[in-house]
């Protein structure tokens, strides 16, 4: 068993193979058994093996921020939702009006990984691409009656979420952003465009700027490239629109 020093704490703490760390700038979690699939580290990894670049996957604060959740933090979590969005979303497509998709996509949870305490990624379809968020600490969860909305605040800015549920996923919540799908060539540049999405949701460059900040514009082509990521991140890039 290793020590590492965490700030905040004052002291150091025990680090075990199996031993659950959180991030104290957004709460995300380190579980070994989980493994990081934003950093493509496998499950099985001990925080203390984590490879000297990895930083935290949602808000890329250090190894140094994150805190040994005890026992009474333990909470069991839900695991990764993608496999199971695949299975609900394709059945789907099976159902859709052949004139309401595009062929050339498939069905494809893109990037889902912990962020505070839930499941964040973005579901993409031949009909729609829409973040997601799903439970993954039930404690951590706040329900929502299917159509009812709610805003969730991100690093990129605060975003309009409805509630849905599907028998085969259980509740979730979704916030549009592209529908329809006809601008996509192909799946591999949706899926692109996902990770990307993703991406720029926990990036605060992308947050509008308030008013008193607007004087001190930046050149115009960094202005417009800037626009253009806000832009695209909230469906509106290419034409995007309400989503399922």
């Amino acid at each position: 068993m290793s020590t590492l020093a965490f700030q905040g704490f004052g002291h150091e703490r025990e680090i075990g193979p199996a031993t659950r760390l959180e991030c104290k700038i957004c709460w995300t979690v380190y579980d070994p058994a989980e493994g990081d699939p934003v950093w493509q580290i496998p499950a099985g990894t001990p925080f203390d093996r984590l490879p000297p670049h990895w930083t935290c996957p949602n808000c890329s604060a250090t190894r140094e921020q994150f805190m040994v959740l005890g026992d009474a933090d333990g909470e069991p979590t839900l695991p990764d939702p993608s496999p199971r969005l695949d299975a609900a979303f394709r059945a789907a497509a099976t159902r859709m009006p052949p004139g309401l998709v595009n062929v050339a996509l498939d069905v494809e949870a893109v990037g889902f990984a912990p962020w505070q305490g839930h499941w964040l990624g973005v579901m993409v379809t031949p009909w729609f691409m829409n973040l997601m968020l799903l439970p993954r600490a039930q404690s951590r969860w706040q329900s929502l009656r299917v159509g009812d909305k709610r805003t969730v605040q991100f690093p990129a800015g605060i975003y309009e979420f409805i509630g849905a549920s599907e028998p085969s996923v259980g509740e979730y919540q979704s916030c549009s952003l592209f529908s329809p799908m006809d601008q996509f060539e192909n799946h591999e540049a949706a899926r692109l465009v996902a990770q990307l999405a993703r991406q720029a949701l926990l990036d605060p460059a992308n947050a509008e700027q308030p008013e008193d900040a607007r004087d001190a514009r930046p050149a115009a082509g960094d202005e417009d490239e800037a626009i253009s990521k806000r832009d695209f991140l909230r469906g509106r890039f290419a034409g995007g629109g309400d989503g399922d």
